[in-house]
């Protein structure tokens, strides 16, 4: 019993700290995150957010919008598959399957890069 204890005391303090990245509207109109201090950790660049697919505890992506284009940015501000989905659906499901599947951070979304 002692030691369940123990482990759900771990549990929620690794939980409760992990830093939850909050949409915040910058003064330039775009919609970025910031974290619980109100410093920015994803610059305000996107022109939408879908508010059921950011940051949680169990997902450490949010699904943005700049232009016509979807795409999934990390908690660092990387992005974790680039703005080439024409489809809000299809730029969560891809956020997913990264969150669920890749190491953080690594882009698994290489052969929809758009060049510059």
């Amino acid at each position: 019993m002692r030691s369940l204890i123990s482990i759900l005391f771990i549990l929620f303090s690794v939980f409760s700290t992990m830093a939850q990245n909050l949409p915040s509207k910058g003064t330039n109109g775009k919609w970025g995150f910031r974290d619980e201090s109100g410093n920015w950790v994803v610059n305000p660049i996107f022109d939408e957010y879908d508010g059921s697919n950011t940051f949680t505890k169990i997902k450490n992506f949010a699904v943005v919008r700049q232009g016509k284009l979807w795409g999934c940015v990390g908690v660092d501000g990387k992005f974790v598959s680039k703005l080439v989905f024409r489809n809000m659906l299809l730029a969560a499901k891809a956020g997913n399957e990264w969150n669920n599947k890749a190491q953080r951070g690594e882009n698994i979304y290489e052969a929809f890069d758009i060049k510059s």
